[in-house]
């Protein structure tokens, strides 16, 4: 990966803490529901971005797809892990099987 490629990709993760940061402070009053809604939907575009790119040649490789898989651990929290459960229980094991 070229260092402009590097520094990019780093500006972008920066751009997603800032924004989880906002989603956080955001939680906390409940009467911001619109900002909280734009925050998360602006961290799932930025995430959308990271993973596109680190899912492209000639960039995938196993270790892309390991830092995306401890990303997704980092800045995606139990709660949102818990509408998954329910997904993963049936379709993932699914897939699995068509493995």
């Amino acid at each position: 990966m070229t260092d402009s490629k590097i520094f990019k990709l780093m500006d972008l993760i920066e751009d997603i803490k800032k924004v989880d940061e906002m989603i956080v402070l955001h939680k906390k009053d409940a009467g911001l529901n619109f900002m909280l809604s734009q925050y998360e939907a602006r961290k799932t575009k930025l995430t959308g971005y990271l993973i596109s790119e680190l899912n492209a040649p000639p960039y995938k490789s196993k270790t892309s797809i390991l830092f995306l898989k401890r990303f997704l651990d980092k800045f995606y929290t139990d709660s949102s892990r818990l509408s998954m459960n329910e997904i993963e229980s049936n379709d993932l094991r699914r897939l699995e099987a068509a493995l």
